[in-house]
This record gives C-alpha cells, structure tokens and sequence, in this order.
C-alpha cells in the first residue's frame, strides 16, 4: 500500500497550504453551545466514573476556565461531588457524580448516548471548509491522476471525480479500496471527514 512518502507532489502540495486555524473559544459564548447542552455533556462524560477536572475538560476538547463555573454549578447542585484532589487547583480536583448526578446523566443519555467532543455549530464548521477551499486551490486532471497511480481505478471513475461540483458524496462498497481511496481524496483535498462508510469532503 501506498504511503504519503510514494506521492511527494501531493505531499508538497498539503503541507505549504496557509489555512487558517480556528481559534479557540475563551467563552461559554464563543463555543456556540448553550450552557444547558455543555452541563449535559459534562454528566454524560463524567458517568464512566471519577474524573479529574483536566480530564473532563481534554475529553470534551475545551479549556477548562470555560468548563469549570459548569462544573461548580453542577456540585451546588448535588449533581457532582469532590473525592479528593490529584493537582493543585480545581482542575486537579477528582470529581464523581451524585447518585443525584447519575440519574440525571442516565436521563441525558437516553436522549443522546453521544459524550465526546464538544461539537461546534454547523455555521463555525462551513466557515472552516470555505477557508480550506480558498487555501487548497484548484485539483486538476494530472493532479488527481498522480493522487491513484498506486490504485487500479477505471478511467471512467476518474472521469466523473474531475468532472463532479465543489461537493461530492461518496459511498463505497467495503473491501473495494474504500480507505485507500479516502485517504487519496483528504490528500488533495486537505481535508475529509468519514460518516460511517460514506466518505464527505470538499474541493
């Protein structure tokens, strides 16, 4: 299998991109979450068990300064509980829920069993994609021809990639190059993202 050191020109290519990087929010405000939907997250996260303030704040991928009046408000209301401290500060505190704290989250689960990354409003996310296309440039026939000499690809297929809009949609059948061939169009077009077998990006 190929790998990014067997295609230089596109190699080259992705790393002198300037793509501007989003900043990171300061601000409840600035995540574009209401505090309703990070207090949620927040239970849903912390329903595996005890976790340290810092912990919670790198598994939802924010600064915990915007995490912690959350997690405050939480413990006065009789959802979270400190067990003891592992650090100097707040964020060192080791938090566990409330059996309080744990019906609620079992609740918020239900609704939703997602618990990860806080996500950013779909706006932020356009905002983002419309940078990497300005910054990316244009993909060319001989481009997107170099991108698969490693692949066995019908003419005809190529044919249509370099004819198709800004935007394409791509379902393919497992066990037919799926990942190779994702990860060839993220190469060139910097960047995509994978929707269980289907793959997005944009050009």
């Amino acid at each position: 299998m190929a790998t990014l050191a067997m295609m230089p020109a596109l190699s080259e290519t992705a790393s002198t991109l300037t793509v501007p990087v989003p900043p990171v929010p300061k601000t409840i405000e600035e995540t574009g979450l209401s505090v309703d939907q990070l207090e949620q997250l927040i239970l849903k996260t912390m329903y595996g068990g005890e976790a340290t303030g810092h912990s919670i704040a790198d598994h939802m991928r924010l600064p915990y300064a915007i995490i912690e009046p959350l997690i405050e408000r939480a413990r006065a209301q009789l959802l979270v509980e400190v067990r003891g401290a592992s650090g100097s500060g707040t964020a060192g505190y080791r938090y566990l829920l409330t059996d309080l704290g744990r019906d609620r989250a079992r609740q918020y689960l239900a609704i939703s069993q997602y618990a990860g990354a806080a996500p950013i409003p779909l706006t932020a996310y356009v905002a983002e994609m419309k940078a990497l296309r300005e910054a990316r440039g244009y993909v060319d026939r001989d481009r997107l021809t170099r991108g698969f000499t490693h692949l066995v690809v019908k003419e005809s297929v190529l044919e249509q990639v370099a004819m198709a809009p800004l935007q394409m949609l791509f379902r393919l059948v497992p066990g037919f190059g799926l990942v190779e061939s994702c990860r060839v169009m993220t190469q060139w077009s910097v960047r995509g993202d994978f929707v269980s077998d289907a793959f997005f990006f944009s050009l």
